[in-house]
């Protein structure tokens, strides 16, 4: 389990990961003369037969697109609210930013217990309640800690490994896919790269590609969860040795893919979330940073239905990059405003394919309110029931990620005419065939 810390710089983050993980996650050394964090810092601790590893992220608004590459693929959150200063400003974008990423699972601690006395904590744990009150934090396990004398570590340990316990196994399917958010050269070892897996899973020698650039790359070792391994797999976070690839070639906001996956799109269509507490409605062709896995490019939002999103609303849309993104159906993208200062959206993607034409069709609509259902054979299913000219496979299998041999399993499920042209394979409704 990956769980990220949240909240306000100075409520006691990384004093937290401390006393959890015994590992001071402050590294550098602008970040340990200046007190506060400035990038993602990792640590781990086993929790019996769970090993957790956590991402302590920044909490100063200056580094709001660090802690946005450090949440990419986490499995939970862990809030941490400071007893003597409480709701912070930091406190409300982090917890927005989780809710739009969808984070189901979290725990909210009190920290710095030590400092107030029980009325204030009874005020703040009374604040808290409505604060989180429709976000995912809502129901979450409430503990009081005071990091340096250890109280509350032990109920945190044991709410964590409660967590743990609960999570669902993630599925090996798909290509293998991880977001690098660190590339550096280790002496006698060569280039290693570090992310979270987001799809799939690879061993060691397998070839892979680096997208969007697309550089081929051969796998010569891994450590997965600060441990060495034979294997990297969704749902853990892995150091990779890469050999073939000069370290000037390699950069935060890349991705590494195997030869079936490799893909860059510049238009992509979403399903656009505007948060309740949004300050003005969301402007149809608004400049926007998206955030996406580590990466980090501007764009343009252009909405689908109507020419602006209320707060509190969904809209289809399509995303207009002046730089080329590696997504596949069903990521999330965190849109900010044209000075990156605050949060304006969330974005799910659903199409990678975006046409420059037709976003407003009321078929090209009808066929992305297709593509919002989670099941691949159940949309698959539904966009060949709809289509006139069938369905592009391979642009199907691309965008939901699929090998090769699990779409192959997947086409002949469909109740569908499969059709081999020069450039592509496609499925037409056996009905609409019979009329052709």
């Amino acid at each position: 389990m990956i769980i990220a810390t949240a909240g306000h710089v100075d409520h006691g983050k990384t004093a937290l990961v401390k006393a959890l993980t015994g590992i001071d996650t402050d590294t550098l050394e602008e970040e340990q003369r200046r007190g506060l964090t400035i990038t993602p810092g990792f640590a781990y601790c086993d929790l019996d037969a769970a090993r957790i590893g956590f991402v302590d992220v920044p909490g100063h608004h200056q580094f709001i697109h660090n802690m946005l590459c450090g949440v990419a693929g986490i499995d939970a959150v862990l809030l941490v609210v400071a007893a003597d200063e409480g709701i912070m400003p930091q406190t409300v974008e982090h917890v927005r930013i989780m809710d739009l990423l969808g984070v189901d699972r979290a725990l909210l601690v009190i920290s710095k217990v030590d400092r107030t006395d029980p009325e204030i904590l009874e005020i703040l744990e009374s604040e808290l309640d409505t604060f989180v009150r429709g976000t995912c934090l809502e129901n979450a396990p409430v503990i009081h800690t005071a990091a340096p004398a250890g109280d509350g570590i032990d109920e945190l340990r044991r709410q964590l490994k409660n967590m743990e316990a609960q999570l669902p196994e993630r599925s090996i399917e798909g290509n293998f896919r991880m977001a690098i958010d660190r590339a550096f050269i280790l002496k006698g070892i060569g280039v290693v790269v570090t992310g979270f897996v987001h799809a799939g899973q690879i061993q060691t020698n397998d070839d892979l590609v680096i997208v969007p650039d697309e550089i081929p790359v051969r796998l010569r070792g891994i450590f997965s969860d600060a441990q060495p391994a034979t294997v990297a797999s969704v749902g853990h976070r892995c150091a990779l040795n890469l050999g073939g690839v000069d370290f000037t070639r390699t950069r935060r906001g890349q991705w590494l893919t195997t030869n079936e996956a490799s893909f860059g799109t510049k238009r992509v269509d979403v399903r656009l979330k505007l948060p309740a507490d949004a300050k003005r409605p969301l402007l149809h062709w608004t400049p926007v940073h998206v955030f996406h896995g580590a990466s980090h490019v501007t764009g343009r939002v252009a909405l689908s239905e109507d020419r602006q999103l209320e707060p509190g609303n969904t809209q289809l849309a399509q995303v207009v990059l002046d730089d080329p993104i590696v997504a596949m159906h069903g990521d999330v993208c965190i849109l900010r405003n044209q000075a990156s200062d605050e949060t304006l959206a969330g974005a799910m993607v659903l199409d990678i394919f975006g046409s420059a034409r037709g976003r407003r069709l009321p078929t090209r609509i009808k066929q992305l309110r297709r593509m919002e259902n989670s099941n691949p054979q159940d949309c698959l299913q539904a966009l060949i029931c709809d289509s006139a000219d069938g369905v592009a496979l391979e642009r199907f299998r691309l965008n939901w990620n699929l090998t090769v041999s699990e779409a192959k399993i997947l086409y002949r499920r469909a109740d569908a005419v499969l059709i081999d042209t020069n450039d592509d394979s496609r499925a037409v409704d056996p009905e609409r065939w019979k009329k052709l």
